[in-house]
């Protein structure tokens, strides 16, 4: 073995959360842990099939299945508007398997493979798997919407599978591949996932841009083949997008009770002035943590400059979806659901925090 290899697998040894599975090999160890904290995760939210979004995506992958099921039902004109792309490959699966055996396939997957995400993201920026591993545990203590900037918490496990549990775990190995200075299969990770949460993956897309021009990431290449990369990758979404008319403009009366509708419908996910204090307080705590635990980890690295250029960009964001959502509303603006996004730089903070408080209480990195 060699003494890279030595060295690494006495790190994993060394690690509390390794001696839990005392009987495992390191690396079985480590696997071990992240699964455990999925599973504990799942058991903690419960699981659900036909609540939620799914009230919308199932009537879809019904009329996929049988066109002749809910024919000229109002909702289903909204379909080219619903990413038809990603419904039309799951409906492929799903002709040859019940929807909920599906659904639970997709959400235990999903789940895994956020837990492995929130994983790698802690370890490609701290370099130390004890803190990775207390990250990941913070992160599974779920925390109720209410305290979430546009009502999207944070956590390993959602009762139920919507579109932006299937595409967290793409976002997030999006960014650990920025971070392991591979910018161009990070954007189009993110393109990818652009067919299943546009929303979200623009999003993580402009945090890669930005992070590799500020750090200089192969600057050079990522300034055009970026944006060529993901645009060629999100291909399917964009042209289905650019096939709904969701670009057109309303009238100001239209726009007006359009407005007040989406405040009715979604205020929580989309207008600030409908968070509760509880939201206010429980974000500028979370944020507030992040940042001492950020300051004191000075001097800082590569990845570290690249981790708060993320952060900027999506706290950033809180301009003009405030403005054009309070104050001038624009729909387009609106529909982007910017707060959302809200929830990577809550990670990065909870990341650094539990790094901060590990080498409080236990030392130097193992």
């Amino acid at each position: 073995m060699a003494a890279a290899d030595c060295r690494e697998a006495e790190s994993v040894r060394a690690c509390w959360w390794a001696r839990l599975f005392a009987g495992l090999p390191p690396r079985g160890r480590e696997w071990a842990f992240i699964l455990a904290v999925a599973a504990l995760s799942i058991l903690a939210s419960g699981y659900h099939f036909g609540t939620s979004d799914q009230s919308v995506y199932l009537p879809y992958l019904k009329h996929f299945l049988d066109p002749s099921l809910y024919d000229h039902d109002l909702l289903l004109e909204t379909i080219p508007a619903q990413h038809p792309m990603f419904w039309r490959a799951l409906v492929v699966v799903a002709r040859v398997m019940p929807l909920q055996a599906l659904f639970l396939g997709l959400h235990l997957l999903a789940t895994t493979l956020t837990a492995v995400g929130v994983y790698a993201l802690a370890l490609s920026l701290l370099r130390d798997r004890t803190s990775a591993a207390f990250a990941l545990l913070i992160v599974a203590l779920s925390v109720p919407a209410r305290y979430f900037p546009g009502a999207d918490p944070l956590r390993i496990a959602w009762p139920e599978v919507t579109l932006r549990s299937l595409a967290l775990p793409g976002l997030l190995f999006a960014l650990v591949l920025a971070l392991q200075r591979r910018p161009l299969w990070a954007m189009a990770l993110a393109g990818l996932t652009a067919n299943v949460h546009p929303i979200s993956a623009v999003v993580v897309a402009a945090m890669v841009w930005f992070a590799c021009l500020a750090v200089g990431v192969r600057r050079g290449r990522v300034s055009w083949a970026g944006p060529a990369v993901f645009a060629l990758c999100a291909a399917p979404m964009i042209m289905d997008f650019l096939a709904t008319g969701e670009l057109s403009r309303l009238s100001a009366s239209d726009l007006q009770r359009w407005v007040a509708l989406t405040r009715m419908r979604s205020g929580p996910h989309l207008f600030p002035s409908t968070w509760p204090l509880g939201c206010w307080v429980g974000a500028a705590g979370v944020l507030a943590a992040g940042a001492r635990s950020f300051l004191a980890r000075r001097p800082w690295n590569q990845r570290d400059r690249m981790a708060l250029v993320f952060a900027v960009v999506v706290l950033a964001l809180w301009v003009p979806a405030t403005v054009f959502s309070e104050v001038v509303p624009v729909r387009q603006v609106i529909l982007a659901g910017l707060f959302r996004s809200t929830k990577l730089a809550f990670l990065l903070g909870l990341v650094y925090f539990a790094h901060h408080e590990r080498t409080r209480f236990a030392g130097p990195a193992r």
